[in-house]
């Protein structure tokens, strides 16, 4: 089985296309494991998934202190998109001015994913249908964040959940909020 390891310090990834992860795309059949610190993902696109960055299957990613900021996806995940089977954890990141055309302005948690997150300011992210801010359909744990002027012409302008059938929770997906504003 090939492993990858890469390590980002520093830097930007500016105004790339793609039809998925704009800026970066990590993962796939492969594992791999990624850490990001301070590294800036600006203004990228997407016609599907991942505006800024896209994490794809098998692969552990860590984001730190880094910015993500005016990135747009034709679909989901604005500024990132945490794809199936896969394991994210952030701290410090700034999500600013994303957007999802479909669900997760700023960032998008896929079923079988889970996103573990500290300090994270997430910021004026737009979603045209649910999660202006933040949309999971997987497993998400908040903390010691402020999500504040996120809009989506749907649901959940802040954060959005998957619900399966009437006021049931998908039972893969879960969300745990510690100390986070919602305004």
């Amino acid at each position: 089985q090939n492993k990858s390891i890469g390590k980002y310090t520093g830097g930007l990834v500016a105004f790339n296309k793609a039809a998925t992860g704009g800026g970066m795309t990590f993962g796939g059949g492969d594992t791999c494991n990624v850490v990001i610190e301070k590294l800036t993902v600006q203004g990228n696109e997407a016609e599907r998934a991942g505006g800024g960055l896209l994490q794809q299957g098998n692969s552990k990613l860590h984001l730190g202190a880094a910015e993500i900021i005016d990135n747009v996806s034709g679909k989901i995940g604005g500024g990132l998109c945490i794809s199936s089977k896969t394991h994210c954890t952030m701290d410090g990141t700034i999500f600013r001015n994303n957007t999802g055309k479909t669900e997760g302005g700023a960032f998008y948690v896929y079923t079988a994913s889970s996103a573990i997150c500290d300090n994270l300011p997430v910021e004026g992210n737009h979603a045209v249908n649910t999660g202006g801010g933040i949309f999971s359909r997987g497993r998400l744990h908040l903390k010691n964040s402020v999500v504040t002027g996120n809009t989506a012409d749907g649901n959940g302008g802040g954060i959005g959940t998957y619900r399966v059938g009437t006021n049931r929770i998908n039972k893969n997906s879960y969300m745990t909020l510690e100390n986070v504003e919602i305004k």
